[in-house]
């Protein structure tokens, strides 16, 4: 098998120069393992690049194979299970001896394993981009290594258990992304605005939706911000407010209201300013109530310079109606509403004028009304996707008259009630592909699915639905 390979880089590179010195490479790193491992190595050449290996299966086929000796005392199981151990450790041992200050570019790939990795960080004096996304093996003491990479750009620890984030940070001078979505933290340090060349900062906790970050004092330092992910207000944030206004290179804004009254307070009056002075350049509004009910979202309605370029926009809590501006947005590509408990004509009957949306997601408590019709009237020149996510309650009725969304191409509905009816399917003539989600016991669920099946056998073979159901 050894022999095909080095035989077969040899005619490649006849034919590909950069390949020159390939067969070099491949025989010293595979003479440098033991004997006994050599075939072991081999053997996983059988399977496809990126391949996710079983490794009990592995173990068993080296058995089969027969390249695990007998050992005495040792089942072949148990043998097979030390080649494989010291395989890994000898792969493992060439990061031990190998130079990596010249590294400008380090991702890891496997949620464990990588321990020798992070505790040779601060050696990757070059390095550029940092992502360990989901490495397991990463904890808080590696993170006085990565705070001494003086060149990265870009650090990701999106993941990761990382409960603390080191004040030292702030010697990363030329960083410009840093994300910390799916982590353990519960706060950042003030330094943070040292980075005065950071573009885009990304936060949410792994396990709690309710542990929000509040941003640093000083965040009007960090001009050069461009995206702002999930940082909380809170009712004695006015100031901090306020001074979210001076990022005006913001393109996406991502805030959540963590206050059960803040429509009384100042902070939605300095939040509603700041959101004008950066309306030039904000392309994706995400805006959440910790309090679906205290009507917060309302200091929507009267936004003194509305951001007029939005591409996607997020509302996320009780409004009185859809913002009147909400219809100048003739850039916006989608929008979502969640908890909002707005009129069934706040919804459809705002939205369909929108002439570029392409994506409506309607979520927990969109509506107040028990139907939620699309009539002839909504048109939705652009629309190709709709999402009606989990619900609780209201709307229960989803309709479909005839000649509403003629473009429409994607449905997906959940099922979390018994009683809820998906209506009127046979008129949007440009469906390909609808969505099922539920539980496997649900009666709404089969009797939605009964439909579709029945409507997708009137159409063209070359027309016919395809439906995906999946189960709780």
């Amino acid at each position: 098998m050894w022999t095909r390979v080095c035989n077969s880089t040899g005619s490649l590179m006849e034919n590909n120069p950069t390949l020159d010195g390939m067969r070099h490479i491949i025989t010293l790193s595979y003479n440098h393992l033991p004997h006994h491992l050599r075939a072991c190595m081999m053997y996983l050449s059988l399977f496809p690049e990126d391949y996710v290996v079983d490794k009990r299966r592995l173990l068993y086929r080296w058995i089969a194979e027969g390249l695990v000796s007998e050992q005495r005392g040792l089942t072949p199981m148990e043998v097979a299970e030390s080649y494989f151990a010291e395989l890994s450790d000898d792969l493992g041992s060439s990061i031990e001896n190998t130079n990596l200050r010249h590294v400008r570019s380090l991702t890891t790939f496997r949620p464990q394993g990588h321990r020798k990795l992070l505790d040779r960080l601060a050696e990757f004096t070059l390095l550029r981009v940092l992502d360990l996304q989901d490495c397991k093996d990463l904890q808080n003491k590696h993170m006085k290594h990565v705070c001494q990479l003086f060149l990265l750009r870009f650090l990701s620890l999106n993941g990761t258990d990382i409960t603390k984030l080191p004040s030292q940070i702030n010697k990363l001078q030329h960083l410009q992304a840093l994300w910390l979505i799916g982590t353990l933290l519960v706060k950042v340090p003030e330094s943070l605005v040292d980075l005065e060349k950071l573009e885009h900062l990304g936060f949410k906790n792994k396990h709690d939706r309710t542990i929000l970050l509040r941003l640093p004092r000083h965040i009007r330092k960090m001009k050069a911000l461009q995206s702002l992910y999930r940082f909380e207000f809170r009712e004695d944030d006015a100031q901090l407010a306020e001074k979210i206004g001076d990022l005006v290179q913001l393109r996406v804004l991502n805030v959540v209201l963590n206050c059960s009254n803040c429509s009384e307070a100042k902070v939605l009056t300095e939040l509603a300013k700041s959101m004008g002075r950066c309306s030039q350049n904000l392309c994706k509004l995400f805006l959440e109530d910790m309090h679906f009910n205290a009507n917060n979202m309302n200091f929507l309605l009267e936004l003194p310079s509305p951001p007029k370029f939005l591409r996607v926009l997020y509302i996320g809590g009780t409004i009185d109606r859809t913002p009147d501006w909400v219809q100048s947005l003739t850039q916006l590509v989608e929008i979502v509403f969640w908890w909002t408990n707005l009129p069934s004509d706040e919804i459809y009957g705002v939205l369909y004028k929108l002439p570029n949306l392409s994506k409506i997601i309607l979520g927990k408590r969109c509506c107040s009304e028990d139907k939620l019709v699309a009539s002839c009237a909504f048109k939705f020149p652009q629309l190709k996707e709709l999402i009606l996510g989990p619900n609780d309650g209201k709307p229960r009725v989803f309709g479909f008259e005839e000649g509403a969304m003629p473009n429409l191409e994607t449905l997906e509905m959940n099922f979390h009630k018994e009683d809820m009816i998906l209506d009127g399917v046979q008129h949007l003539t440009s469906l390909k592909e609808v969505r099922l989600r539920g539980w496997k016991h649900n009666s709404a669920l089969h009797r939605a699915v009964d439909q579709l099946k029945a409507h997708s056998m009137s159409r063209h073979r070359s027309e016919q639905l395809k439906i995906i159901v999946t189960y709780f």
